[in-house]
């Protein structure tokens, strides 16, 4: 089974390009905080950094989630009107 298609980092530009903007941005913000738990794990990384860039990164995502999910919904951002 070709599961190649799960891993695709380029949206097809069609009709849900929004929603597949929106996995693909949880996608790279899971593949980073595994990336931290690694370094964490392997000792390269203290918990207390670990969480911290976590957190940063989590920050960041909500926001993006948040301005692509409102144009979804309304077509338009909160920060335009």
């Amino acid at each position: 089974m070709n599961n190649s298609s799960i891993y695709s980092r380029a949206p097809a530009l069609g009709n849900n390009f929004l929603e597949e903007l929106a996995f693909i941005n949880l996608q790279e913000f899971l593949e980073k905080v595994n990336y931290i738990c690694d370094l964490e794990t392997n000792g390269q990384l203290s918990p207390q950094a670990a969480y911290e860039q976590i957190w940063e990164l989590w920050k960041n995502h909500y926001e993006q989630s948040q301005l692509v999910f409102e144009k979804i919904l309304f077509g338009t951002t909160a920060s335009a009107v």
